[in-house]
């Protein structure tokens, strides 16, 4: 982490920044997720995403990232990838982890983020196989 926030700092972008597109690989751990949260909040505020539409996306993408981190069971690869970009006025983000899942545990405060991905965004498509899962969001922006 503080390879990244050191090259982030000398060019003065968010880490992931490729110009059009967001992405970044991390290791499946929770300190992950809060620094994909910074990171991609900057990139959105950076290509001029309004402030009501960066805080959904930015909320959606956290809550993936969790589920990434949290339920991807069989070890497969210890890593996820985050991706955004916007095409026309849609912002695409794609949350990918490399192990199985596993459902959450049923009760309390568990298994909530992926109805809260669906109420952020317009669109979520979940897509589960032996080599990971991905969850692809899309999102109509503000003019």
């Amino acid at each position: 982490m503080r390879l990244m926030q050191t090259l982030r700092e000398a060019e003065g972008r968010a880490a992931g920044d490729h110009g059009d597109t967001f992405s970044l690989r991390l290791a499946r751990m929770p300190q992950a997720v809060a620094f994909v949260r910074h990171e991609l909040r900057r990139w959105l505020d950076e290509r001029g995403i309004s402030p009501e539409d960066a805080v959904d996306i930015t909320l959606a993408c956290s809550e993936a990232c969790a589920n990434a981190v949290e339920h991807s069971g069989r070890p497969g690869r210890p890593a996820f990838e985050v991706q955004a970009g916007r095409v026309g006025g849609e912002l695409l983000l794609s949350v990918r982890d490399f192990g199985a899942w596993t459902d959450a545990t049923a009760g309390g405060t568990r298994g909530r983020g992926l109805r809260m991905i669906g109420a952020l965004m317009d669109t979520v498509e979940v897509t589960r196989g032996g080599d990971g899962t991905e969850i692809l969001m899309r999102r109509t922006l503000r003019s």
